[in-house]
Formats: structure tokens, sequence, C-alpha cells
């Protein structure tokens, strides 16, 4: 058991002196205790309520429980426990020599990261976000942090249990948020607040999803994707598990392989859940890495999700795209990164590419088909639809969000965005066929919103504001001449100068919040990896998080259930 510099410190009063009821006592340091005397039996508890750190010595004690005065938390004195309220206080042992009370400070680690972790799964089933907040605090407190929070170790432990259809937005986000506090970008409690908001209001009275874990015949990661096809979620899911218990804390080796053979066939096949099946794929692998303790729970969360996933692409309006399927697997072997013997992709060849893929999914189809032919490598070819894919955003038209008929937001064109992120981040790992048909996605996805866009550009603003003036004034006219304005050097900056108001400050609903740090992250991740990257990547970032949206319509959502039900008239979309 750690021990404080002093395992024990007298109280200052006598016991004798005690009153019975609860009282506030302090020790010869001048650490304040809440002392509870019933009879001569004496129970020491810290002072401070752990809700907002009011003096619970001012509280009330009656039949073994301490009433806060404040707000009516009620603790059991006799463990700590809260009885109403959230969170429970800490507790001390005591003893009685010499006529003096001697409190026991010493901190069984292991009981009290236990009881930490019960009491934060606890507030995370209840939906309380800020008993999970200061729950976590103390965790990571508790804890000599060498890596990743325990705290957000276990918000990602109950996210991948909790979740009814798999890993979802908050387990995407997370990883995001992690990657701001490494960055110096967001601090730690700030990031942890919002996951934890994120997790308590999507989890919240939900049990355990449960768990197929029973395999039928040898888990290999080839059955994964032949199970998905034929609609074998359970199966599926019990060999990803399988394979997941397989694997070494750390073995990125028999990850990656896992992920060709296992993960990345089936996101070949289609688009799946407008886009969320590749951008989860690299999540899920980025939170292992992270919290390799919990890869069993992320990769069945993954698995359980894919299942769920529409195929995009099987739809009717994607047949183009499905043409350019058939068209890539006929291709004979090419490389799937940039060697230096690929042919070289000029600037201009690469703008004629970006302009066929704005155009529509049937122009990208065919320029992505064309520029595979000449040997151009998919990781070009995405990276060209990334950029796309920003400028598309930026040229989102808000009165889509304003349609009562149409369920479009700027959520819809984002997916395009973070789509050929994360297909970036697995490209090495895909097979020819797969990053063949990962380029034609990236650029079908983006082609296929071109709706979209507004009629015409905004009046070009003639003030030259701050980036935090605009943030302050959520002045969307401003959001193309900044951008602009920015010198290449110091976009960098200016994403870690975004990322707080991304995270906390932006959107209400916590699926807008998510969406407002992946864009930005993916703009960012963007920014770093294009050798010809401009403004776009920023104003892109800019667009989804600085204007002010209509995140709930009641009228619009009347509406389009109207429609559907007197009329059977499907909402107006994008395609």
């Amino acid at each position: 058991m750690p021990v404080t510099a002093r395992s024990s410190l007298p109280l200052l009063t006598p016991f004798a002196d005690i009153p019975q009821g609860c009282s506030l006592q302090k020790s010869e340091d001048g650490q304040r205790f809440t002392c509870v005397r019933e009879g001569e039996a004496v129970h020491v508890l810290a002072d401070r309520c752990p809700h907002q750190g009011y003096p619970l010595s001012q509280g009330e004690a009656r039949d073994g429980t301490l009433t806060c005065a404040w707000h009516n938390w009620k603790f059991d004195v006799r463990t700590g426990e809260c009885t109403f309220g959230g969170e429970g206080v800490r507790r001390f042992p005591a003893s009685v020599a010499d006529g003096r009370v001697h409190v026991d400070l010493r901190v069984d680690v292991p009981a009290e990261r236990a009881r930490l972790r019960a009491s934060m799964a606890r507030a995370l089933q209840s939906g309380d976000g800020g008993a999970v907040l200061r729950d976590g605090l103390r965790l990571d407190q508790l804890e000599e942090l060498e890596g990743p929070s325990p705290a957000f170790g276990v918000l990602v432990e109950f996210a991948a249990a909790r979740t009814p259809y798999g890993f979802d937005h908050p387990l995407a986000t997370m990883t995001d948020l992690l990657s701001w506090v490494e960055r110096g970008w967001l601090a730690l409690p700030e990031a942890l607040a919002v996951a934890a908001e994120l997790a308590a209001e999507d989890y919240a009275y939900l049990g355990d999803r449960p768990v197929h874990a029973e395999l039928e015949g040898e888990a290999t990661a080839q059955a994964i994707p032949a199970a998905l096809r034929v609609e074998a979620r359970a199966q599926a899911e019990a060999t990803a598990r399988a394979l997941a218990r397989e694997l070494a804390p750390g073995d990125a080796a028999s990850l990656d392989a896992l992920t060709r053979e296992g993960l990345l066939p089936y996101v070949g096949d289609h688009l799946l859940g407008y886009g969320h099946g590749l951008i989860y794929t690299d999540k899920t692998r980025d939170l292992i890495a992270r919290f390799p303790e919990a890869r069993e729970a992320l990769l069945g969360a993954l698995i359980v999700r894919q299942g769920w996933h529409t195929r995009e692409t099987a739809l009717p309006p994607w047949k183009r795209t499905r043409e350019g399927y058939a068209a890539v697997d006929a291709l004979g072997p090419t490389p799937n990164t940039d060697p230096a013997s690929a042919p070289q992709w000029s600037p201009e060849a690469r703008a004629r590419y970006e302009q066929a893929v704005l155009a529509s999914e049937a122009a990208a189809v065919d320029a992505t088909l064309e520029a595979l032919g000449q040997g151009v490598a998919p990781r070009a070819l995405v990276l060209a639809s990334a950029h796309a894919a920003a400028i598309r955003l930026a040229r989102f038209d808000p009165s889509w969000e304003r349609r009562p008929e149409a369920e479009v937001t700027v959520l819809d064109v984002s997916h395009a965005l973070t789509f050929p992120d994360a297909a970036l981040a697995l490209l090495p790992l895909a097979s020819d066929r797969d990053a063949r048909r990962f380029a034609v996605q990236a650029a079908a996805f983006v082609g296929k919103l071109h709706k979209s866009d507004r009629s015409e550009e905004p009046p070009a603003s003639e003030a030259t504001p701050s980036l935090e003036e605009v943030l302050r004034r959520r002045d969307a006219d401003a959001l193309p001449s900044l951008a602009r304005r920015v010198p290449a050097a110091e976009r960098p900056a200016a994403y870690a100068r975004l990322a707080p108001f991304a995270a906390g400050e932006t959107f209400v609903r916590p699926i807008f919040t998510a969406h407002a740090v992946k864009v930005t992250e993916a703009c960012h991740r963007l920014e770093g990896v294009d050798d010809q990257a401009d403004h776009a990547y920023l104003e892109a970032a800019l667009t989804m998080v600085v204007p002010r949206r209509t995140e709930r319509s009641p009228k619009r959502q009347a509406t389009l259930a109207l429609e559907m039900i007197e009329h059977s008239r499907p909402p107006k979309g994008l395609y």
C-alpha cells in the first residue's frame, strides 16, 4: 500500500471533546476533515463534498447518513458511498489511541482505482457527464501518467461495450481529442470534459451490448469479410474477438496484417455507412495503439458496426461507381503508393482531375479510371479527392439546412472529407484491389454531392478580422478571405487555435461536436501530407465550425414525417 509523507495524523481535538454528530476537525498540519461521531464510534471523511467542494462539515448526520447542506447529496458514513447525488466521498480509516483520533492517510491505490472506475461507470450509465469528469480527473491524479489518460481508457472501454450498434462517433472523437492533448492544443481536463459529455449523452441508461464470442470453426482474418458479406454478424464479431485476443499489446505488425486481410476487403466492397466504414477502421486502430488492453472490445465494436452499415454504393443512384469497381478490378497489378518510378503527375493534371471530381459522380469515376490506367498511384488520386472535398465543403450552401422538406446538413458533406483522410492512413496496408476501390470511392463520393454547392460565391469581405475575432463573432462572411490571408507557414498554428473552439464552443448536440472535431483534425492531417496544400483545408475547417447552425428543427422533423406518412415521399437529398 503506497504511503504518503506521513501515514497517520492525529486530530487536534481530543476524542472526548468531539461532539456527537457532524463536526469539522483539523489535523496538526491544518488538513480539514468531517468527523461523524456515533456514540463511541467515529467516522472520518474528506471535508470537501465531491460534487462542488462545499464543506460537508456544515451538513447534518443522521442514522449513519451525512447530508451535504448545499445540494442534498447524501453519503454513507461507514463507506463514503453516495446514496443520493453522484460520486462518493473519500473515507479515511481512523482509530482512537491515547485519547486522540488518528487518521490513516495511506492510499490503497488498487482499491481506489477500482472505486473510481466503478464510480465513473455508474455516472456514465446515468448520463452524468460532470461526475464522469470529476472522477476521471481524480483517477488521472491517482496514477503516474506516463501514457494515455486512464480516465480516457475507462471511457473507451465503456463506450466499446455499450454502444448498441458498435463503434460510433464518441469513440472516433476520443482519439482525435487525445491527439490534440498530445500536441498541446487542448488541456487534458478540457478534452476529458468533451469526451465525458459525448459518452454520457450517447450511452446513458444502456446495458452492455451482447457479446458474440462463440466461434464456429477456425479464426482467420479472411473469415471476417466472408461473414460480413452474408450478414453473419455474430460469427464475424466472434472471429474478430478471437483474433484480437491473440494480438500481443503493441504488436503493430499483426494488427496491420489483420487490417489488410480482415478489415479492408469488406470496406473495399462498398462505401459503407456514408464513409464511416473506413473512417471508423482508422480510428479503431489508433485507439488500439493507445489502449491495447481494450483491443478485443474495440475490434468487436468495429465489426458490429461494419455489419450494420448501409452499403451506400449498392444503392440504385450509385450505378456508375459500381461500374467503376468492375473496371478497376480488371486492371493489372499497380502500386498503391507513390514509388519513384510512378508517372509524374503535374499540378496541372491534378487540377484537371479535381475539376472532374467536383463535377459529378460519373465524371469523377471516369477521371479516376483514366488516371489509374495511366499508372497514377491510388494515393495521389485519394489526396486530390481530399483536396476537392475540402473545396466542396467550403462551398456548402447553408440554405439546405433551412429547407423543411430536406434532411441535408453540413455533416453530409463533411464525410466526403474525412473519408479520404482515413483512406490515406490505411492505403499502405491495402491490397491493389482495395486501394483502387478506395480511389474510386473517394472521388465518386465528392462528385455525388455536387448539389450541395451554393449557386454563387459570397461577396468578398473587405474587413481583415483575426481568427479569434471571427470565432467570437461567428462571422461566416469573413471565412474565405481569412483562410486565404493565412500564410502557409502559419496554417498549422491556426488549427491549434481553432481546436478548442471546435471541441467546446461551436455546437451543443454531441453529433455536431463529434464532426467538428473530426473535420478539424482531418484538415490538419491533410494539410501536413499534401505538398500542394493551399487555403482549401483551413477554409473547409472554418466552414464546418464557425457559422451558427440550427442543430435541431422540430418544424423540419414534423414536415418530413408528414410527407412520408401522408404522401409516401422521402426527404429531398443530395442525390
